[in-house]
């Protein structure tokens, strides 16, 4: 008895890398305001403004879903920990974009101590950032892309993929 093999629809997908692009966007800034509004409830004061900090979450995300969007929207059957992993790696080469994006606006925001640092202390500064981004959301903030990744090519690509035939 032949078995049919079955073509996966997602691999057909011509926009993958916009696509992606603007699901990890949009989920940037969901989780920025999430995160955003659940510091300030917790007392913590807001470093840079949040049209500010959103605005360079949903840009570094969305380069960066863009980049990766061809190898996890084209990720063949069985792709569970391909697309994980990729959307996982997704989050740690976004950081250190994030965390100079960052700097730049905190610099800007308070330009008095700008004017104290010079070159080398602003590389200190930057590192402790990136440190700092590192140890209290890097981590989690990654399993939580690659879930999101995992979404993304299991469930809402075949969404889209169905409702574009209509």
């Amino acid at each position: 008895m032949a078995t049919k093999m079955r073509s996966d629809r997602a691999l057909k997908v011509t926009n993958a890398r916009i696509l992606t692009g603007v699901y990890f966007g949009l989920l940037a800034v969901v989780f920025t305001l999430s995160l955003d509004a659940t510091l300030f409830f917790l007392g913590f004061k807001q470093l840079i403004p949040l049209f500010e900090g959103t605005l360079l979450a949903m840009l570094v995300a969305s380069v960066i879903g863009f980049i990766f969007g061809e190898k996890i929207i084209h990720a063949k059957p069985p792709f569970g920990r391909t697309v994980f992993y990729w959307g996982f790696l997704t989050t740690l080469c976004a950081i250190p974009f994030y965390s100079l994006g960052f700097l730049m606006f905190y610099l800007d925001t308070n330009p008095a101590f700008a004017l104290t640092l010079n070159f080398h202390s602003l590389i200190d500064l930057y590192a402790k950032i990136l440190v700092e981004c590192f140890l209290l959301i890097g981590f989690w903030l990654a399993i939580l892309t690659g879930l999101a990744a995992l979404y993304l090519r299991a469930v809402l690509v075949y969404y889209i993929y169905d409702s574009s035939d209509e």
